[in-house]
């Protein structure tokens, strides 16, 4: 057993320690970072996507004013029942204001494990942005017990189709994914590669704090001498 030091040897140690914690948490972070990286693209593709549906409806209507409205709007519907059906783990709704109303007319398919996707009308944020933007972007929080808590990234659009008897009747868009929306990860060979790294790196960090301590005792011992005489050799 070593013994208790008062000088600069009581601190190697800890900061061997140290040096290993602030490793695994950098590993840890850089890990949840390139998740993050992933989900924000996603949602971004995803606002792509509702766009480009938006944009081509709108075009159609732009085109011929006398469009079959019917058509559009089975066009619409379909394009973002599409999303939600075939999308994996992800939310599409698509609602038609009726009045001062937003009803949906889309099915939901079940969410992530069998629980139940979230409704984008129970959060107060994004009611409060749909009343005063066309469209937006939004990020909340989503727990369920068969899948746990996750951020969720919302997209929305408004966009407005004519009824055919000179009224246009607005439909809102709504897209979001989260993180289990995500189908391409870090390959499992490099994580275990990264944890075998950190316990030989543990182990080597540690070995030389205790190596330095140790030699640091035996030059207390011969008062500063490093070298052994003859006399100490023999014995």
């Amino acid at each position: 057993m070593y013994k208790r030091y008062n000088d600069w040897r009581k601190y190697v140690l800890p900061l061997a320690v140290l040096v290993i914690v602030g490793f695994g948490m950098y590993l840890q972070t850089a890990y949840h970072a390139h998740e993050d990286s992933l989900v924000r693209e996603k949602a971004f593709e995803k606002r792509q996507d509702v766009n480009l549906i938006c944009d081509t409806m709108e075009q159609i209507i732009r085109l011929d004013d006398e469009v079959n409205a019917e058509l559009v709007q089975y066009a619409l519907w379909y394009a973002v029942s599409h999303i939600e059906s075939e999308y994996v783990s992800t939310f599409a709704q698509l609602y038609q204001q009726i009045g001062g109303n937003l009803t949906p007319l889309i099915e939901l398919s079940p969410g992530v494990a069998g629980g139940l996707k979230h409704n984008p009308l129970d959060y107060p944020e994004f009611v409060e942005s749909i009343q005063k933007h066309d469209d937006g972007s939004l990020v909340y929080w989503y727990a369920t017990e068969e899948a746990g808590g996750r951020n969720v990234h919302m997209y929305y659009r408004w966009v407005s189709i004519p009824d055919g008897n000179g009224y246009d009747t607005r439909y809102l868009v709504a897209v979001g994914i989260s993180k289990y929306t995500i189908t391409e990860h870090l390959d499992p060979s490099i994580i275990y590669g990264t944890i075998a790294l950190v316990i030989v790196a543990s182990v080597i960090v540690l070995g030389c704090a205790l190596l330095l301590i140790r030699l640091g005792h035996i030059y207390e011992e011969r008062a500063g001498d490093k070298w052994r005489g003859d006399n100490d050799r023999r014995r």
